[in-house]
């Protein structure tokens, strides 16, 4: 059975991984002059940018697509990105974001951006037939019409395609590093500091917080938010735990510490992250590869 329905192959289970970073593990450290609340620390070197998100997952769309009219589905659709999606570390993972942005929508997210971290979890349930289906992701099937189907499906020979001599690596690891330095640096003691000047300075604003978090998730927000956005209240609050961070400059003072822990983890894990980066490498080498009409 054929389909003429679009598929946006762009969810998080094919999510690609690629950056192009030639230097040593040791010497991919965060930059005295690197924007800090953008969310930079050391081990974001080996994240992927929208962009190189955004060109290996159309890559991979246009090899499932390829993949699928091989097997008869010639009215089977993808949709390639045309924008880049959301970068995968900001400011919030140091419980910032920008005055300006607070104003507007306190501690929640702009509605125009929201709905590209909430996708619908079903487009492929809804919008592909079960023969479809059983190419596309292999379920179980082996053969189809007399074609063998690869392991995983169309996208799973894809993931072989872009992955074609790349090194094996873990590509959750520098988010797994990323942790144990917020862990560490959350118990430091250099940390203290800045928090206890933060909270005298929201204080000061009349809020009675002992922790950023503590602001941040305060229960009274998130039930208050409506399709308009956040309340006059908490846009309030926002604006004042922001400047006090800003006053006090306790996102400059946590990143310092932190990236102290993920210099280390860097060196401690050097192996590892070399080989991330040398995989990223080489899926990006294919995935242009794929872009420009060829074959790795």
């Amino acid at each position: 059975m054929k389909s003429r329905n679009s598929v946006m192959l762009a969810g998080a289970s094919l999510l690609i991984w690629a950056v192009g970073v030639n230097a040593s593990a040791a010497e991919v450290l965060a930059q005295p002059d690197t924007t800090l609340r953008n969310g930079e620390t050391a081990l974001t070197r080996y994240v992927d940018t929208p962009e190189q998100r955004r060109k290996e997952m159309n890559a991979r769309v246009r090899l499932v697509q390829g993949c699928m009219k091989e097997f008869g589905f010639t009215g089977f659709r993808t949709r390639e990105v045309a924008n880049d999606p959301p970068p995968l570390v900001t400011g919030r993972r140091f419980l910032y974001v920008p005055p300006a942005e607070a104003a507007r929508f306190g501690y929640g997210i702009d509605p125009a951006r929201a709905k590209d971290f909430d996708k619908p979890k079903d487009t492929l349930e809804t919008t592909v037939s079960p023969d479809e289906r059983s190419v596309l992701s292999g379920g179980g099937a082996t053969r189809y019409q007399g074609r063998t189907v690869a392991p995983g499906g169309c996208v799973g020979a894809a993931d072989g395609v872009l992955q074609k001599n790349a090194p094996k690596a873990d590509r959750l690891l520098p988010w797994q590093l990323m942790g144990q330095a917020a862990d560490l640096a959350a118990r430091d003691e250099r940390v203290k500091k800045p928090v206890a000047a933060w909270a005298a300075c929201m204080k000061g604003r009349g809020y009675d917080y002992a922790m950023p978090v503590d602001a941040w998730e305060d229960p009274r927000w998130r039930p208050a938010r409506t399709a308009a956005g956040a309340s006059a209240e908490e846009k309030k609050a926002a604006v004042a735990d922001m400047e006090c961070k800003d006053q006090v400059g306790y996102v400059e003072d946590l990143v310092s510490v932190q990236n102290s822990y993920e210099e280390d983890l860097i060196r401690q894990h050097a192996d590892e992250l070399s080989a991330i980066q040398r995989n990223r490498e080489t899926l990006k080498r294919n995935a242009d590869t794929v872009m420009n009409g060829g074959h790795p």
